[in-house]
């Protein structure tokens, strides 16, 4: 098992999860929590949208939504919360439709999950998407060094990489 480790935050990341499958929702929010993520769970997309109104104080740093969850689906409430709501969070998709099935889907999606997902995947991909120093969404990535990401907020790069079975995000500290 792999298991993920994140610098130190001094920040802490709301996590909007939309997921009807009770026992999938729990096993992914534990993981996120145990890394120090604030995890607010929903069961459908009509309580999804309500957590994403305009009146909400709390408003998530990153979605997550299950496609086929039931009462409004997740693909349609991304393209409202996109669209109408003018949301810019990130939102991950997390999915049971198989990858060759899924199309013209991806546009208001920055990653596509199929499930069974693995929780660190995931957490893989938050780490990939978050700073973990500011929690702005969305890091740049150096795809020439695919584990390389630099914070265009508070400008620190940081680097994912293995360390004894372990995937760790550290920071990168230029030495002059």
């Amino acid at each position: 098992m792999l298991i993920i480790k994140s610098t130190e935050r001094t920040c802490r990341m709301r996590i909007l999860f939309a997921d009807d499958e009770v026992e999938v929702r729990q096993e992914i929010a534990k993981s996120l929590k145990k890394v120090g993520y604030e995890v607010i769970e929903v069961g459908d997309g009509i309580e999804l949208l309500k957590q994403l109104a305009p009146q909400n104080p709390n408003k998530p740093d990153l979605i997550i939504t299950d496609i086929l969850i039931p009462k409004l689906d997740g693909h349609t409430v991304a393209n409202v919360a996109k669209k109408q709501l003018k949301i810019t969070t990130p939102i991950i998709a997390l999915t049971a439709i198989p990858p060759n099935s899924i199309i013209d889907i991806s546009e208001p999606f920055v990653d596509i999950l199929h499930k069974p997902a693995d929780p660190h995947d995931v957490l893989k991909i938050i780490l990939t998407l978050t700073c973990p120093n500011c929690c702005n969404s969305i890091l740049s990535v150096d795809y020439k060094q695919h584990h390389h990401f630099d914070c265009k907020k508070c400008h620190k790069k940081y680097v994912l990489q293995q360390q004894d079975g372990e995937l760790v995000l550290t920071e990168k500290i230029n030495l002059k």
